[in-house]
C-alpha cells in the first residue's frame, strides 16, 4: 500500500486514537496495520507521541487485511481472562 491510501490510513489511525483518548476510557490501545509486515503501534501515552509514532512509518510493500485481522483477534484473545 502506498501513497494516498497509505497516508489516508495513518490519518485515521490517529482520528480514532485521539476519539479514544480523549474518552479516558482505556488503558491499552493498538493500532495495526500491515505494509510488507505487521506493524503494531501501542497507543498508551500522549497523542502527539502516537502520531509522532505513526508518522515515521513509510509506505512500501504489501497489504494484506487477512493478516492484520489475525493479529487482531491474536490481541483480543490475549485480553480475556
Amino acid at each position: 500500500m502506498s501513497g494516498s491510501p497509505f497516508e489516508s490510513l495513518k490519518c485515521g489511525a490517529v482520528q480514532v486514537v485521539k476519539r479514544v483518548m480523549e474518552s479516558d476510557s482505556f488503558s491499552d490501545f493498538k493500532v495495526v496495520f500491515y505494509n510488507g509486515s505487521i506493524n503494531e503501534i501501542k497507543a498508551d501515552s500522549t497523542i502527539l507521541e502516537f502520531e509522532n509514532s505513526i508518522n515515521k512509518v513509510k509506505a512500501g510493500g504489501s497489504t494484506n487485511f487477512k493478516i492484520v485481522f489475525e493479529k487482531i483477534d491474536h490481541l483480543y484473545e490475549e485480553l480475556q481472562p
